[in-house]
């Protein structure tokens, strides 16, 4: 039997979101404008690109912010726009939920706040490199295996680390 869980986003995650978003829109539209009167084939080019990298951000950002999650039988799988990730519940040692798993995190190659937080990441609390697909900073899920730490940001933390207990204890016996 499968769970689903919605993933909430968070104050920040809108404070970060609505004005990057329209900045970013706001200068692939200048952009746009403004090849109507880019004189030389490399102006247009540039103009162009810049429009294009701002659109990407975008897509990229948005593409891999987490939409929910699923609790299947010996997995648990992020949904996402650009397509699921899936991890086993195999090797998993640790499951709990964390008020702020985010506090005093640094980011290594990630996303930070723009409709969610995803990436590599690195804080003192959990003492060592660590995978986010979250859209809140505050009430997490962190799983732990020995080759790997994720932190989650399901709706109803407990309720997702007692779904995710239930079915390590269903396959450990």
């Amino acid at each position: 039997m499968t769970s689903v869980y919605r993933s909430p986003v968070d104050w920040v995650v809108l404070a970060v979101t609505v004005p990057v978003t329209a900045l970013l829109l706001i200068i692939a539209a200048v952009c746009f404008a403004r090849l109507a009167w880019a004189g030389s084939l490399e102006q247009r080019l540039v103009t162009s690109l810049a429009a294009v990298v701002c659109l990407a951000i975008i897509a990229v950002a948005w593409g891999f912010t987490p939409r929910g999650y699923r609790v299947e039988d010996r997995s648990v799988v992020i949904e996402r726009p650009v397509g699921p990730v899936r991890l086993s519940l195999d090797g998993v040692t640790d499951v709990h939920a964390e008020r702020s798993p985010l506090r005093g995190t640094w980011r290594l190659a990630a996303n930070g706040g723009l409709f969610g937080f995803w990436g590599k990441f690195r804080n003192s609390a959990l003492g060592k490199t660590f995978t986010v697909y979250a859209t809140r900073l505050s009430e997490g899920v962190v799983l732990t295996a020995a080759d790997r730490t994720v932190v989650i940001s399901p709706e109803h933390p407990e309720q997702f680390v007692q779904d995710v207990k239930e079915r390590l204890a269903r396959g450990a016996g």
